[in-house]
């Protein structure tokens, strides 16, 4: 199957090269197995982090 290319009716063909491109810009890893005729999985593995410091809002009044 050639890129951009849909098995359906109705189909673009980009869902897969979206998905890869959108995990692979979170750090995550983006692996395709399968073969003809007997289908195909997608893992996505997302990298635990740490957690960003929580946001701390400062209000003041004026006199």
């Amino acid at each position: 199957m050639l890129p951009f290319q849909s098995g359906k009716a109705k189909g673009y063909g980009l869902g897969l090269p979206l998905a890869r491109k959108i995990a692979l810009l979170h750090g995550a890893s983006f692996e395709l197995t399968g073969s003809v005729g007997e289908g195909a999985v997608a893992a996505i593995e997302f990298f635990a982090v740490e957690p960003a410091p929580a946001l701390q809002f400062v209000t003041t009044t004026e006199p």
